[in-house]
């Protein structure tokens, strides 16, 4: 049977992004937001990078437990004391919390 390869449009691109971790350790989560930022979480603490370049834009020692879940807010938000909305991150950990964070 003869395959055809799948238009430009559809074919899966890889992104490698070095890991700012110490050898042998690995991102337990990872969610994808708005702006290009990816966050990524190793224990309590959360990174978010650059999705294009890798950069560790912001590092949060975020819970004293292991984070087990994390989420983007779908729609940019105006707190009190911000100039403008800004994409924010719901985490939650073993440390039974959930915390909300603003992108940088």
């Amino acid at each position: 049977m003869l395959r055809r390869a799948p238009p430009p449009h559809c074919r899966r691109h890889h992104v490698q992004i070095p890991q700012p971790l110490a050898s042998g350790r690995l991102y337990q989560h990872l969610a994808f937001g708005p702006g290009g930022v990816i966050a990524a979480s190793w224990e309590g603490l959360v990174h978010l990078l650059s999705a294009s370049t890798g950069e560790l834009l912001d590092a949060i020692d975020a819970h004293d437990g292991a984070v087990t879940s994390m989420q983007w807010c779908p729609r940019l938000v105006k707190t009190p004391g911000a100039a403008e909305p800004h994409a924010v991150l719901a985490t939650s950990s073993r440390d039974r919390r959930v915390r909300l964070w603003r992108a940088p």
